[in-house]
């Protein structure tokens, strides 16, 4: 079969002049250099649309330890990280301080990105927890409409409490405490 196709391609170039063999070759090898061109300009196109694009990062706070729910945030529970700019949530920030001395709204894990979303920026939102001054304890003292001057007093209001005792020739009056905020009341 080889042999066949040999003869054939031989009484082909017989049959041509040499200047016709040789403008065939020009053609073929012009044919050739074209291939190889559009070969190579694919190549280097495709490497180039290969290569990774530019990452930027941006320097970002990050919980270095879980911070649990309600939990006011202290500079040694932060760190700052450098991640990508592109995938960072809203509310986030490059500055420790933004988040120190806020509570928690949930539960933050180690390695967790803090954003506004996730701390009360406003400790009267945080309840409770956030009402309370570093100093200060909270106690509970049970009151009703008419001991709570009928609705009239507020969370945020200071008050004086006045101790009342039964002694033995009468009842005794005295301020217990004076300037007392008042947290949050149940009538």
């Amino acid at each position: 079969m080889f042999t066949k196709i040999i003869r054939v391609l031989n009484n082909l170039i017989e049959q041509f002049t040499p200047r016709q063999l040789l403008a065939g070759a020009a053609i073929v090898g012009a044919l050739v250099v074209l291939m190889v061109y559009f070969t190579l300009t694919h190549m280097e196109n495709t490497l180039k649309a290969a290569q990774p694009k530019e990452i930027k990062l941006t320097k970002i706070v990050v919980a270095k330890v879980d911070i649990p729910r309600g939990v006011v945030i202290q500079k040694d529970m932060l760190r700052v990280k450098e991640l990508v700019v592109d995938s960072l949530p809203k509310g986030t920030s490059s500055e420790i301080e933004m988040f120190l001395n806020l509570p928690t709204k949930l539960e933050i894990f180690a390695g967790d990105i803090l954003t506004t979303d996730k701390v009360f920026t406003d400790y009267r939102q945080a309840g409770f927890i956030g009402m309370i001054p570093d100093d200060c304890r909270a106690v509970t003292i049970p009151v009703n409409n008419i001991t709570a001057i009928s609705g009239l007093i507020k969370a945020g209001d200071h008050v004086d409490i006045i101790l009342i005792r039964n002694i033995a020739n009468g009842t005794k009056a005295s301020v217990f405490m004076e300037n007392v905020l008042l947290l949050r009341g149940y009538w």
